[in-house]
């Protein structure tokens, strides 16, 4: 149930912004707001026995120069007790400008940090690809031993040495 009220905020508010001429300053002012998914912070907004003006004060204190329907939207969610789904509702509302921006985001995965070059190769590959506009987000992981692999909302390439072993060992354990 949460995960869909997730989606119905990010969509009214992304609506609201959109009409507003507010998306860009939408999104800035969503990642400003990082620190309410705090473990701590969380915790102060999901507990009962704090009053409901005191969440509220506390969010008009800490969001100076947040946009009105933003500030509305956090009230509503201290309201119906739902500030926890803040966090999805900022992967959802970056999700729906992406859409409308026609741009795909691309985790590229690696064992080490790759170089500019590399990464500007991978996004003019994806968006031949895709026919979209690409945004990397890089990502590393330890365990690929070398290469890469791309994950976007649909699609998944590996091309990581981790990925070619485990491929050789299905084949092996298919022929026995």
């Amino acid at each position: 149930m949460k995960k869909k009220n997730s989606k119905k905020y990010a969509y009214a508010l992304f609506q609201l912004a959109g009409d507003a001429g507010s998306v860009d300053e939408i999104t800035a002012a969503l990642a400003k707001l990082r620190a309410f998914s705090v473990k701590e912070t969380v915790s102060f907004f999901k507990n009962p026995f704090i009053d409901e003006s005191e969440k509220k004060k506390l969010v008009q204190d800490t969001s100076s120069g947040i946009p009105e329907m933003l500030l509305k939207l956090l009230f509503l969610l201290i309201e119906k007790r739902e500030m926890h789904i803040l966090p999805d509702i900022e992967r959802k509302y970056a999700d729906l400008v992406n859409k409308s921006r026609n741009i795909m985001v691309a985790n590229v995965i690696s064992a080490v940090p790759l170089e500019k070059p590399v990464v500007e190769k991978i996004k003019a590959s994806m968006k031949k690809i895709t026919g979209r506009e690409i945004s990397i987000v890089e990502n590393i992981d330890k365990t690929l031993i070398g290469g890469i692999k791309v994950r976007t909302e649909d699609l998944l390439f590996d091309g990581s040495i981790k990925g070619k072993v485990n491929l050789l060992k299905r084949e092996f354990l298919n022929e026995i």
